[in-house]
């Protein structure tokens, strides 16, 4: 990692030290500061639950799930960090580095006793050919932009799950009750036996209906109870990124955390050739794959590489766990967070417009963007290539 010298914290964790000791930078602070601070961003964040929860921005279910994590965000984070330590044993280093610029200070280590929520810490490990391998753990995801996601992309997709789940068994329905009253049709009695006769099989037939409908309608209640509710679907609550030195080195890697056998590993996605690549099926990870979904299936327009899979902790709780080659992630990923932030609020904005002229304005300056994604991940690709040339 490059030293920086002129290091300054993220915006956020500036504020926190500002309100909460005095200014001082973090490698100063004791363990009880630490947790001082922690528990007072967690209250915070409590209040701030209940109040979406009593404005009906959230369900009780989505509140419980919040809670459950940020109340006591100490422990949760905890977990999240004692997770990577039993993949890698102890770290050689430990270092802040900005959230937003990606700047590392190396001018100052921190220890166990500064690694929390509110921080973005580096870890540095030795893989087994002497090679550096550097963990960066994000702060934990604000409340806000959880409750952005979990009711808006998460929400829209658990709504048209639960209303195609509901299609198909209306039409399910209706196939029962045609195939009833084809059943119910019977040549006209003649006797008074007959009569009787049909006015019973009419009677069972429609107790049979009646039967049928109940039970799938127990089905239908019963598998839209298990499509996963939309803030279980928020995924990077926890965040960490693996730089390690050659492309080659991110299967091994993430292979040490498939023989972690209280992992759930699921997810994997493999960005790194034009989306065109083979699944990635390790034998390594075996049944460890409870939902794989290739979705390398279009083109990868944004030249972005990186592997990424979804790990869940014993816990239960989700961490986003990306794999990528360090000068990458220098020359290209870091530089990709400004437009990418601007494509997003454009995006935003389409949302909410319905001027012709306007729409098309704003669909051009995310072209723009995009081609400038596309452009500065190129860039990255080839220096990584330059890279191997080397050795």
């Amino acid at each position: 990692m490059e030293n920086n010298k002129n290091f300054e914290p993220d915006n956020q964790l500036k504020d926190i030290l500002s309100k909460n000791a005095e200014g001082r930078p973090l490698h100063e602070l004791s363990y009880d500061e630490v947790v001082a601070i922690q528990n007072i961003e967690n209250a915070k964040n409590k209040k701030e639950i209940n109040k979406r929860l009593e404005n009906g921005e959230i369900d009780e279910y989505s509140a419980k799930k919040l809670h459950d994590v940020y109340d006591n965000s100490m422990k949760s984070y905890g977990e999240f960090y004692d997770t990577i330590i039993a993949t890698y044993g102890q770290p050689k280093g430990m270092h802040l580095y900005n959230g937003d610029t990606g700047e590392v200070d190396l001018e100052n280590p921190v220890y166990l006793q500064h690694i929390a929520p509110f921080t973005s810490v580096c870890l540095n490990f030795v893989d087994e050919n002497g090679n550096d391998v550097y963990i960066r753990m994000a702060k934990m995801k604000s409340l806000g932009r959880v409750i952005e996601k979990t009711n808006g992309k998460y929400l829209t997709q658990y709504d048209k799950e639960i209303k195609a789940t509901e299609i198909a068994y209306e039409k399910e329905k209706e196939d029962i009750v045609n195939k009833s009253k084809a059943e119910a049709k019977l040549k006209p009695a003649q006797t008074k036996s007959e009569i009787n006769k049909a006015l019973v099989n009419k009677s069972r037939s429609e107790a049979k209906l009646k039967l049928s409908i109940t039970k799938l309608e127990i089905k239908k209640a019963t598998d839209i109870s298990k499509i996963e509710k939309p803030i279980d679907r928020v995924e990077d609550i926890f965040r960490c990124v693996h730089l390690v030195k050659y492309f080659g080195n991110i299967n091994e890697n993430i292979n040490k955390y498939a023989k972690n056998k209280k992992l759930t590993i699921s997810k994997i996605v493999d960005k790194n050739l034009g989306n065109k690549t083979e699944n990635f099926r390790d034998k390594n990870l075996g049944n460890k794959t409870e939902d794989f979904r290739d979705k390398n299936n279009k083109p990868n327009q944004g030249n972005h590489r990186d592997t990424k899979f979804i790990m869940r902790l014993p816990s239960g709780i989700k961490v986003e766990s990306m794999f990528m080659t360090k000068i990458f992630y220098e020359k290209a990923y870091l530089k990709t967070h400004e437009p990418y932030e601007k494509r997003r609020v454009l995006e935003e904005d389409l949302k909410k417009t319905r001027d012709d002229i306007e729409i098309k304005k704003i669909k051009l300056e995310i072209q723009k963007h995009n081609l400038e994604i596309r452009n500065i991940n190129a860039n990255g690709f080839e220096k990584e290539n330059e890279q191997v040339l080397e050795k």
